[in-house]
């Protein structure tokens, strides 16, 4: 990829961050557009799943603990939607313990850490996820 395919793969960069605490979401938005991301931000499941459903993103950040429901049922739509099926899914939450994360790991996301994180950790995970994924694509 030549620096003007890489610009301009930049310039398309959407996530979609499920976050219903309002200041993980000013500073998970504010590190999500340093890293060249357009974001919009959603509180809670109901709202995620229909947007998943129906528009594309290039990475999607999960927090577990929704108002309305577990964010498991976000993990699953992105992966039963043929829309963000294999979109990036990280989850970030402040409540995981090894079992969480490996039934996380288990339905679909990529990476699962602990909050609150910064924004080198934000991007090591981005980078993980594409380097997976670029690594399962030469085997299909």
């Amino acid at each position: 990829m030549n620096s003007l395919e890489k610009q301009l793969a930049l310039e398309k960069r959407t996530a979609l961050l499920i976050e219903d605490d309002i200041f993980c979401q000013k500073v998970q938005s504010h590190s999500l557009r340093e890293l060249g991301y357009t974001v919009e931000v959603v509180p809670n499941a109901e709202i995620a799943i229909s947007r998943i459903e129906h528009h594309v993103y290039n990475l999607i950040i999960l927090d577990l603990g929704l108002p309305d429901q577990s964010g498991e049922l976000v993990i699953r739509a992105a992966r039963e939607f043929d829309a963000n099926h294999q979109t990036p899914l990280i989850v970030a939450t402040a409540h995981a313990d090894g079992p969480m994360q490996q039934k996380c790991l288990y339905l679909g996301a990529d990476v699962v850490f602990i909050k609150p994180f910064d924004k080198q950790t934000l991007e090591r995970a981005i980078e993980f996820c594409h380097s997976r994924i670029e690594e399962l694509s030469r085997f299909n």
